[in-house]
């Protein structure tokens, strides 16, 4: 046969062999993943937690309307000290607050009070301050179900003050006596019953939001001497403080409560009145947004924080004294 035929054969046949050569490729790929799985994406966590929101939901009212009460986590039951009621007496009721079946039968505190501090500590719930007519020095200690011991006065008489454990040491501050907000941080330290003076406070004030991330106890609004704060403070364990990032408007009575290491804002006052806008402060990026809002305009309420939920307590609405109770988590 000529070699011209030989080469025209040959040319023939190549085309046939790189769809063949195609096909195996487009087979063994196939193969392949069917063995392996999808290929690995980057950024998965971040995208499931940005796509996260705050959702608002009631939850079974307080037996009472209360404003201006303390609130805490002791034993996997919240706490309710206290408060003005509708009728704006202070309030000698200590409600234990379930978290499924809401409010049961309130114990009895030594005396009737509002503006104090609640914080748990070990199996204690510790009181501070708070008052009737005048600011009281007054510290309670409770143990459930029902025995309250009397502490060491406070420093000086205090209302509308904060306090927290911050890397297992009890700080309080903030607040006052009629007259400027305390500008002063104490350690107390129930071993020993007594208060060490750690620093003086970057910005002090009264009726502050507060909430713990990461051994960092964050101050976030409040009064101050001369009107509304738009600060939020960072505080560690020795007291010291530093004004960390601004709120986009000054306001006061507001609560706080941390989800996911981020520490979410609600309501308060402003010079406009209540409002029911909702922030999150990012405490590694130190940003603040507002991401929605409350049902209603709201303050002067307690939060406590649970893993996966912050509760909010009583408070004030546009009608007064409120027995609401609201839930807010995050959810896809």
């Amino acid at each position: 046969m000529p070699r011209s035929s030989k080469r025209k054969k040959g040319r023939q046949f190549r085309p046939m062999r790189l769809i063949a050569a195609a096909i195996l490729v487009v087979v063994l790929l196939i193969v392949r993943q069917a063995l392996l799985g999808p290929p690995l994406r980057t950024g998965t966590a971040t995208t499931k937690a940005a796509a996260l929101h705050l959702t608002v939901t009631g939850a079974p009212s307080l037996t009472q309307a209360v404003e201006g009460d303390a609130a805490a986590m002791l034993g996997g039951t919240i706490w309710v000290a206290g408060g003005l009621t509708a009728q704006g007496l202070s309030s000698a009721n200590l409600v234990p607050y379930n978290l499924t079946s809401g409010p049961g039968t309130a114990v009895v505190m030594p005396d009737r009070l509002h503006d104090a501090a609640a914080v748990a500590l070990g199996s204690q719930l510790f009181i501070f301050g708070g008052g009737r007519f005048v600011s009281s020095a007054a510290v309670t200690a409770f143990s459930p179900p029902g025995r309250f011991t009397t502490l060491l006065n406070l420093p000086t008489p205090l209302s509308d003050l904060w306090a927290a454990v911050v890397a297992g040491q009890l700080l309080l501050g903030g607040g006052h006596n009629s007259g400027p907000p305390n500008a002063t941080v104490w350690a107390y330290h129930p071993s020993t019953n007594s208060y060490q003076t750690l620093l003086p406070l970057s910005n002090p004030t009264r009726y502050a939001a507060s909430a713990v991330v990461h051994n960092t106890l964050y101050v976030i609004g409040g009064k101050t001497e001369t009107g509304a704060s738009s600060a939020i403070v960072a505080i560690t364990a020795n007291g010291a403080s530093t004004v960390v990032a601004q709120l986009p408007v000054a306001l006061w009575k507001a609560a706080a409560g941390v989800l996911n290491g981020e520490v979410y804002i609600f309501g308060g006052k402003t010079s406009a009145g209540l409002t029911s806008t909702i922030y999150r402060f990012d405490p590694t990026t130190n940003q603040v947004a507002a991401v929605g809002h409350l049902p209603l305009a709201w303050a002067y309420g307690a939060s406590v924080s649970t893993s996966s939920t912050i509760y909010l307590l009583g408070g004030e609405g546009s009608g007064g004294a409120l027995s609401t109770v609201y839930r807010a988590v995050l959810v896809p």
